[in-house]
């Protein structure tokens, strides 16, 4: 995806900063205390054990775009989802290591979920994130695909599907720490120019999401709007654009200051354990980038308790480069 117009670019997710020729990886180390909050967790929770999943992504892409998503779920009707992210690309100045916890109390027709996040400072930034989930299913329909747990279900769970109607809403607020402002110079169309602040701002972004569906047989139809707040002035405050930006339905990180932003996906869960989805979602940023579109098809493939999924996505950031490109494997696995 782009700046606010492309990767540094979400999580989704989905992420200008000066280049620079660090390039950061994730270590053995970084997934090893991945692999420790697992067990950590997995001990709190012990015998309640229901279900458990976990899963690997990796997302490339135009500008030497790079993403790495690990998630593991666990737990029965309560369940915990810890989550980690490593990012970076041309214009990120660096890498960027994530870390999420989702608390989540889920039924088949019903759910609510709190989640709590953070990314530790890197090359002058960080932020600290929490959110709270709800969805509800009327008629037929099955929850578990509205809220954050989203695509995570495995076929047996798009059986119970008849006809119904699905509903979602949902808050976060992201508390940003920026030592950049803008520098009123601009390196290329993606890149603002930057210079470091007197003293660190500090921005708080609350986003308000709703989601409707309707689904009818195999068949799933949604659309969601998401609403963004500021507690200050972007335009007075010279802000650079964050580079760890998310926007439901488009598939890589961005960086910017989102406004409004509409997504409407179509997708359909065949007997044969096939998935197949597209997605449309158009966004306007409340400073630096015009709006922007991201086209995406993908779909989930189920054999057994193994999970394949792919999708490949073009990311519009209307400033006259053209489109850009990203693509996504990722292999979970669940019992």
């Amino acid at each position: 995806m782009a700046a606010a117009a492309l990767p540094a670019s979400g999580i989704d997710n989905e992420h200008r900063r000066p280049r620079s020729s660090l390039h950061y990886r994730p270590t053995n180390l970084r997934l090893g205390s991945f692999a420790a909050l697992v067990i950590s967790l997995s001990t709190i929770t012990g015998a309640s054990w229901a279900f458990f999943d976990v899963a690997g992504q990796e997302r490339l892409g135009a500008e030497h775009y790079r993403e790495t998503d690990v998630y593991a779920d666990f737990g029965g009707a309560f369940h915990l989802t810890p989550s980690y992210r490593f990012y970076q690309s041309d214009y990120s100045n660096g890498g960027y290591n994530s870390w999420a916890l989702r608390m989540g109390y889920d039924k088949p027709k019903d759910g609510l979920g709190l989640t709590l996040g953070s990314t530790p400072k890197q090359h002058g930034y960080e932020n600290e994130f929490a959110g709270l989930d709800a969805a509800l299913s009327l008629g037929g329909a099955a929850a578990s695909g509205v809220g954050s747990g989203g695509d995570k279900g495995g076929p047996q769970e798009k059986e119970a599907r008849r006809m119904g109607e699905d509903l979602g809403a949902g808050v976060t607020v992201t508390r940003h720490l920026e030592d950049f402002e803008l520098s009123g110079a601009q390196t290329d169309a993606l890149l603002p120019g930057l210079q470091s602040r007197p003293s660190p701002l500090t921005l708080v972004q609350t986003d308000l999401h709703g989601l409707a569906a309707v689904s009818w047989g195999w068949f799933w139809l949604g659309a969601r709007v998401t609403k963004t707040l500021y507690d200050k002035n972007l335009s007075e405050l010279a802000a650079a654009p964050a580079p760890l930006l998310e926007i439901e339905g488009a598939g890589a990180v961005a960086n910017g200051f989102p406004d409004l932003s509409v997504n409407g996906k179509m997708k359909a869960s065949f007997p044969d354990g096939i998935e197949p989805y597209i997605s449309y979602t158009h966004t306007s940023f409340v400073v630096e980038y015009p709006d922007s579109d991201a086209y995406t098809a993908g779909a989930f493939v189920y054999v057994g308790r193994l999970r394949v999924n792919g999708f490949y996505e073009l990311y519009d950031p209307r400033l006259g480069i053209g489109t850009l490109g990203f693509y996504s494997l990722g292999v979970g696995w669940s019992f």
